[in-house]
């Protein structure tokens, strides 16, 4: 038995005898160190006159570390081997990776394989003289492929989505290369920039048409014991979503020309997320209104989410605030 002095060999350092034409016989693994909960070490032999142990389709049934496989004082080499890492469910154990590589009777040193692949020859009564085993962690790959190939979906048809948001997705898989190397923290940041890419796809559309205002009301109505007056109106797009930062952007609003009092604000009686129509209300502070007189009220600059604005509307109503010049009598 080797090492002689019952110690194990460590991580990817070689067993066996390189050179000296000597078969290895039986071998055992086992896992040290901070292990997953459930993770184990299996592994399937191919062995002289008796060939493979255990089924090479199914790890379940292989031998599990760090108990011994193959033969002793019957001189069988072992030809060929498959070794894996399984969870407690007997899958792939997800983040690790175990890669072997050996030398080989008459063909010499063989390329690493890892996670179950065949190392060895079958059928050519080679002996397997020495292995190198190790394992490394690898990244998690899966949410990245998700993302990856949704937005490949996407770029396919990139017709169905405006050209800028489309060349935003485009950018965010460019500027996130993820080699099979990557470090997890490379793989979960470019897997969150497609992702949020994607969130901010926009429809392309057609649409053409302005929302239209409806039930302007200029004159002001105020409730028994209300600190402030308003004035309402309805806004509606047929063809698509209203845009709830214009209609609340008290810039858009005027009277006479003259930028509302401070302190008023704008309220819609819909949620403001894919909403087609909505009452609108204009508050305005009591204390900024001292008497009425006519005026034209002017709204302006309302959009739907495709950027079509409405043409101004106005309507002459009876208002007069606090402090403005023009209004004085």
């Amino acid at each position: 038995n080797y090492p002689t002095d019952g110690t194990w060999v460590q991580g990817s350092d070689q067993i066996g005898t390189p050179g000296l034409s000597r078969r290895i016989e039986g071998v055992n693994f086992k896992l040290t160190g901070d292990i997953p909960a459930g993770a184990k070490i299996v592994y399937n032999l191919h062995i002289q006159d008796y060939g493979w142990l255990c089924d090479v389709n199914n790890p379940s049934t292989w031998q599990e570390g760090p108990d011994f496989a193959g033969t002793t004082g019957e001189s069988k080499r072992i030809e060929a081997i498959q070794i894996k890492l399984l969870d407690a469910s007997n899958r792939q154990l997800a983040g690790y990776s175990v890669q072997y590589s050996g030398h080989v009777q008459d063909v010499g040193d063989v390329a690493m394989v890892a996670d179950g692949s065949k190392l060895g020859t079958v059928g050519a009564s080679q002996r397997l003289e020495c292995l190198s085993v190790g394992i490394v962690k690898v990244a998690d790959f899966v949410p990245y492929y998700r993302a990856l190939g949704a937005a490949e979906k996407i770029i396919q048809t990139k017709d169905d989505y405006t050209p800028a948001s489309v060349a935003a997705l485009e950018k965010a898989i460019h500027d996130h290369p993820v080699p099979d190397t990557s470090t997890q923290a490379t793989v979960d940041a470019a897997t969150k920039a497609i992702n949020e890419a994607l969130t901010k796809l926009v429809k392309a559309t057609t649409d053409v048409t302005a929302p239209e205002i409806s039930e302007l009301d200029v004159t002001f109505t105020e409730e028994v014991g209300a600190d402030e007056k308003t004035i309402s109106y309805t806004v509606t797009d047929a063809d698509s979503y209203l845009d709830f930062d214009t209609i609340k952007n008290i810039n858009n609003y005027t009277f006479a020309g003259i930028a509302l009092p401070a302190g008023s604000t704008v309220t819609t009686d819909a949620a403001t997320v894919e909403q087609k129509e909505t009452k609108v209300t204009i508050h305005i502070p009591v204390s900024a209104v001292s008497k009425t007189v006519d005026g034209v009220f002017a709204i302006s600059g309302i959009e739907d989410v495709d950027g079509n604005v409405n043409t101004a509307i106005t309507q002459t109503g009876n208002i007069d605030f606090t402090g403005y010049p023009a209004f004085m009598v």
